[in-house]
């Protein structure tokens, strides 16, 4: 996944931190997109903020049941269970 390949290249953070993300930590006001990573707000490129918008907007599947889960999710990389994140494992060949 491209967010996780620019966090990972950009902010040096390791895949198990970032699969920890929470939906909440991500912001946008006139000045641009921010990430709070750990307790610091990091402006973000914009093609990334764009894509990070686009994570949290976009239904990720297309079932009423789990929709309806998804979109009580926290996290920005939600995993099988949308309470939970993804693996670090389910992330590993991006």
């Amino acid at each position: 996944m491209r967010i996780i390949g620019a966090l990972v290249r950009l902010y040096a953070l390791p895949v198990t931190k970032i699969i920890e993300i929470v939906t909440d930590r991500f912001h946008r006001d006139d000045t641009g997109s921010y990430l709070t990573i750990d307790r610091h707000p990091v402006l973000l490129p914009p093609r990334l903020g764009q894509l990070i918008k686009e994570q949290i907007a976009q239904p990720r599947t297309t079932t009423r049941m789990r929709r309806a889960l998804d979109e009580a999710s926290p996290y920005l990389l939600p995993g099988k269970f949308p309470h939970r994140p993804a693996t670090p494992t389910g992330w590993a060949t991006c």
